[in-house]
């Protein structure tokens, strides 16, 4: 039987840059899957409640590791080839030799030896330390995320319990205009909440936690980088705008809001003898020239408007219409509007300075 002959410096070198590579890959593999993969993710994350804020927050987490752990790969590049020479070197002054035969054909044992060998150099040793380094960083983010997560839930929590009331209020709202949408003929009634309704809009705004949540998220992703207090600043910063704005936009909404009930007295009074085709030009005006249109009608006697409207399904109705919408286009100020329906009345109705 032929007795295995030594390896050669050839033979060894390839050996070397072998082990080198496998250490190398393996070790940035490792690094790069704990915190970017999602098994890894998951367990890093386990204290932050599954679900979207989970998975949020693997995102960034995601987005930050590939930035920290590329630094592993990115060190070792420039250095493979010294490190293969500090193997080879190993490998050379190993007695007995390692043989031919232990290289070309190497059981797995020989082949985690040979990585190993990688780790124990000059260079394998300050990569290391990197990796280390990179996995402290990366769990440190972690343990500031648990804690970026729970402060946020408080805040979510506290703007809650501010906006309830406002909340409350809206439904109320909400529920009053549907039912006066599903009334007969509702035109003319919602024609006269608009105020209040466009008070409700900036009052929805204000208590929309959702968008206050998703704008601190975009806020907290900008400043992954920075230091904690200044990711705490910059998660709480929208929480604490949104309940300093709660205030001033359920005063503005409350304000509005009652004038309303005062605004439907006014249209039932005002009303209460109409008949169509008044009452359907009432509505079609409204349409038009909304809140502005009807306090211009109540500043005139209700006689004297539904008598104008009726007019308006005259033969000459639709030509009489486009002219006064061409005189009073739909911004027109309160009084224009009282002057022109006045103008209705005349036999031969003029704007002034001109005919109608």
């Amino acid at each position: 039987m032929p007795v295995p002959l030594p390896a050669t410096d050839a033979q060894l070198r390839q050996a070397a840059e072998r082990a080198v590579k496998r250490w190398i890959d393996e070790t940035g593999r490792a690094l790069r899957d704990r915190w970017t993969a999602r098994p890894g993710l998951d367990q890093a994350l386990a204290a932050v409640p599954e679900g979207p804020r989970r998975s949020w927050w693997a995102e960034v987490l995601r987005g930050f590791a590939d930035q920290r752990t590329h630094r592993f790969p990115e060190a070792a590049a420039p250095r493979r080839a010294e490190a293969t020479g500090q193997v080879l070197e190993i490998l050379r002054s190993r007695e007995p030799r390692l043989t031919g035969e232990d290289l070309v054909r190497p059981t797995a044992a020989g082949l985690e030896a040979l990585a190993a060998l990688a780790a124990a150099t000059e260079v394998g040793q300050d990569l290391t330390a990197l990796a280390v380094a990179v996995d402290a960083e990366l769990a440190e983010f972690v343990a500031r995320a648990v804690q970026l997560e729970d402060l946020r839930s408080r805040k979510v929590t506290a703007l809650a319990a501010v906006c309830g009331p406002l909340l409350a209020r809206i439904a109320q709202a909400d529920a009053f205009e549907a039912r006066i949408a599903a009334a007969d003929r509702p035109a003319l009634l919602l024609a006269w909440t608009g105020p209040a309704l466009a008070a409700r809009a900036a009052a929805r705004a204000a208590v929309d936690i959702r968008r206050v949540s998703d704008t601190a998220d975009r806020a907290l992703r900008l400043v992954s980088d920075a230091a904690f207090a200044e990711r705490q600043q910059a998660l709480s910063a929208p929480f604490d705008v949104a309940a300093d704005a709660i205030g001033p936009a359920d005063a503005a909404f409350s304000e509005a809001w009652d004038t309303l009930g005062e605004a439907v007295h006014i249209h039932h009074v005002f009303f209460r003898t109409w008949e169509d085709p008044a009452l359907g030009w009432a509505e079609q005006f409204a349409g038009v020239y909304g809140y502005t249109g009807l306090l211009a009608m109540h500043d005139l006697d209700p006689y004297l408007v539904e008598r104008a409207l009726r007019r308006l399904d005259g033969s000459q109705g639709w030509s009489l219409w486009a002219r006064f919408q061409e005189y009073c286009p739909t911004d027109s100020p309160r009084q224009r509007i009282a002057d022109a329906l006045t103008e209705l009345n005349e036999v031969q109705p003029r704007f002034p300075g001109g005919p109608m």
